[in-house]
């Protein structure tokens, strides 16, 4: 059965973050997100795709679903923040508890993962909790073990937009407590704005510097490391499993028993008209590679 594709009649405020035009609007009781991909690219199926890997992986993710809008093919997504609560930004966070500039930019060289890494550390010894709905599981008990978990989604989609403002905690007043938010906003992943060209020769080549496997090799994160250079996806999640062994081996054996057979139905489920067939292929492939590059990481 394919994925259905909401129609969205009305909408209320323009929501200000992003480059992406979007809007919140609020029906049975609920706030959505409704977020409208940029043409001729395929970020719509890619944040579709995304959530059900996430899914699949046991990655807590907010929920995306096609949608439309006055003629415009986008994303919907149910507000993951309860009402009454407030999601704060990395970058918040990062301003408040250690020695980070005060900027919406997103290319900051302060913004190193080990920093992050211990600003969870630190959040955890504040009694910040897992993402709501998630129980602690075995290796993965505290947030983060959990962040190994969206950086190895990030890893695996080629997803290189985990910037400051990607990530983030949830302020639950009522309860006096903070809970790590999910993972969200992959539309920069699975090669989603490649071009049907770049792609067709990608897949045909037979020059290695122009292969799946190279394309892959050249995606950066936002993430600098300590000798401020950008991160590698595959790079973060290593630097990030060495100080979560734990948790990086349970995410390694999730992502070990994700077969091709459950990614090739995610793809299939996909309207007409929504992706092509070389972008389908492409994507696979991208996750071939990423997969096989992770599970060879040495812990």
């Amino acid at each position: 059965m394919k994925y259905n594709i909401t129609s969205i009649e009305l909408y209320d405020t323009l929501e200000q973050l992003g480059t992406k035009e979007k809007f919140w609007f609020y029906e049975k009781g609920q706030y959505f997100l409704c977020k409208l991909g940029r043409p001729s690219t395929g970020e719509n199926w890619a944040e579709v795709v995304s959530f059900h890997i996430a899914t699949a992986l046991g990655i807590p993710c907010a929920s995306y679903g096609f949608s439309s809008w006055r003629g415009k093919e986008g994303v919907l997504s149910p507000s993951f923040v309860p009402d009454y609560c407030r999601l704060i930004h990395g970058n918040e966070l990062l301003v408040k508890y250690v020695d980070y500039p005060e900027t919406t930019a997103y290319k900051v060289r302060e913004y190193k993962l080990s920093t992050v890494l211990a600003l969870m550390r630190m959040l955890e010894s504040k009694g910040v909790k897992l993402p709501i709905g998630f129980e602690p599981e075995g290796a993965v008990s505290t947030i983060g073990d959990m962040f190994v978990g969206y950086l190895m989604l990030d890893a695996l989609i080629s997803n290189q937009d985990r910037h400051h403002q990607n990530w983030g905690m949830i302020e639950m007043p009522d309860a006096r407590t903070y809970t790590l938010a999910p993972t969200y906003d992959h539309a920069s992943s699975l090669g989603c704005r490649v071009s049907e060209g770049e792609i067709r020769k990608r897949l045909s080549t037979t020059d290695k510097r122009f292969t799946v496997a190279a394309f892959v090799s050249k995606a950066k994160t936002p993430f600098f490391g300590d000798d401020n250079k950008r991160l590698k996806p595959v790079d973060a999640f290593h630097m990030a499993a060495e100080r979560h062994r734990g948790a990086a081996l349970a995410w390694l054996e999730k992502l070990n028993h994700l077969s091709e057979s459950s990614l090739q139905d995610i793809f299939k489920r996909i309207p007409d008209g929504l992706i092509s067939e070389p972008s389908i292929d492409f994507a696979l492939q991208v996750i071939k590679e990423n997969k096989s590059n992770l599970l060879d990481c040495e812990l």
